[in-house]
């Protein structure tokens, strides 16, 4: 075999990047850090050294990703000091999604690689979330020392995080995965191939449930009810009576489910106030706001909260209200612009029937994807966080990426 050459190497660690990109959702924060400065790094190189800029220009969420980091920048730019260093460089991974979309522009076979390591993360983190939830074992405790969470109102059961260091965006990154892993086994002609992939979908809820997440169990119901009913309304129908079934059930019978529902109330509570304080700040300054993920540094600002109630959050828990007080509407505007654009582009995408089955099952389940990281955002901060934000680019420049191949001609 004759030795690679430069340009070889090149493309092998930007392969590696966009592996480490993928994996460190599920497996390691650090590992993303990794994966996405190769991604920036060398994907550029690679991408600009055959194509230039225009498979990045033809890219349909070019404008919206554009029109957004010019609102983010320019209320960072006007706003009153703060931290804004590690809120601007979220930034560079809505630059890595015009890479990660080159890269499946260019290598759409490699979403068979995506498929085997869904199904195994799938697998590997239903039991590591069973063995934490039953305070069994947890990788976090063995690796760094730190401590399980308990349920609020439980004793003997835990919060699963996987090898997150919070419940919530473990969570959420097994919704990204289930979705697309959901409408695989939808499409699946084989039956093997279809027991695979329903059988994955099956432990990524395993691994939901056993978060006790409820955000992200709200967005896993919405997202997957509407895969269900863009592919027949019939399995929708059929999928909502389960859902009722198994839920009052496990209401009645298992303990954990009513622990964790007795403090809604409080958290409500809690939600409510950081909603509100956004909106004061929205009201001091409506068209470009404080400044982007700025509500940490300034909520002390409007609200007392903080000093009378132990753990106040410090997060808005709301990606929209944050986004509102932090980028005015400026900033929220480009932002439901993206959201816009991009379910137009998947939906038109899924409807079109030029496109093989493998296609389009990837084109609804990035759609199911992009929903539960809507309906998840309502309640969580999962534009902000590196967990959540950078896999939903990941599986929606796939989405995106299939968009931008050719049709197969009918003739």
């Amino acid at each position: 075999m004759p030795p690679m050459g430069f340009s070889s190497w090149l493309d092998s660690l930007f392969a590696i990047g966009m592996a480490s990109s993928f994996l460190g959702a599920y497996l390691s924060v650090s590992l993303i850090g990794l994966g996405t400065t190769l991604v920036l790094i060398l994907g550029s190189l690679s991408i600009f050294r055959k194509e230039g800029f225009s498979i990045v220009k033809n890219n349909p969420l070019f404008i919206p990703i554009m029109l957004l980091s010019g609102a983010i920048i320019i209320s960072i730019i006007f706003a009153s000091p703060y931290d804004f260093e590690k809120p601007l460089g979220k930034l560079r991974y809505l630059v890595c999604f015009f890479i990660f979309t080159a890269f499946f522009v260019r290598a759409p076979q490699k979403l068979n690689w995506i498929e085997h390591w869904g199904v195994f993360l799938s697998v590997f983190l239903a039991v590591i979330s069973v063995l934490q939830h039953f305070g069994v074992f947890s990788p976090l405790k063995w690796l760094f020392g730190t401590p399980q969470a308990l349920i609020p109102g439980s004793h003997d059961h835990y919060l699963a995080t996987g090898f997150s260091f919070h419940h919530n965006p473990f969570a959420a990154t097994l919704n990204f995965l289930s979705a697309p892993l959901l409408a695989l086994g939808l499409f699946s002609v084989s039956i093997r191939k279809r027991r695979v992939f329903f059988s994955s979908f099956v432990f990524c809820l395993v691994g939901i449930a056993m978060s006790f997440s409820r955000s992200s169990w709200i967005a896993w119901f919405v997202s997957t009810f509407v895969i269900f009913l863009l592919f027949n309304w019939r399995l929708a129908l059929t999928f909502l009576g389960i859902i009722a079934t198994g839920a009052v059930g496990l209401f009645f019978y298992y303990l954990p489910i009513q622990e964790r529902l007795s403090n809604a109330e409080t958290s409500a509570s809690e939600r409510f106030e950081l909603w509100r304080v956004c909106l004061e700040m929205f009201k001091a300054s409506p068209l470009i706001g404080h400044g982007f993920y700025s509500f940490g540094s300034r909520y002390q600002n409007y609200t007392n909260w903080h000093l009378k109630t132990k753990n106040f959050p410090v997060e808005a828990h709301n990606m929209y209200l944050d986004l509102l007080s932090g980028t005015g509407l400026l900033g929220s505007l480009t932002f439901l612009f993206f959201i816009a654009t991009t379910l137009k582009v998947l939906v038109t995408g899924y409807r079109n029937t030029g496109f093989s089955s493998h296609q389009r099952a990837w084109l609804l389940g990035t759609l199911g994807m992009f929903i539960s990281f809507m309906v998840g955002g309502c309640f969580d901060k999962l534009f902000y966080m590196t967990q959540t934000l950078v896999p939903m680019l990941f599986f929606l420049s796939i989405g995106i990426a299939l968009t931008m191949q050719p049709i197969p001609s009918s003739k």
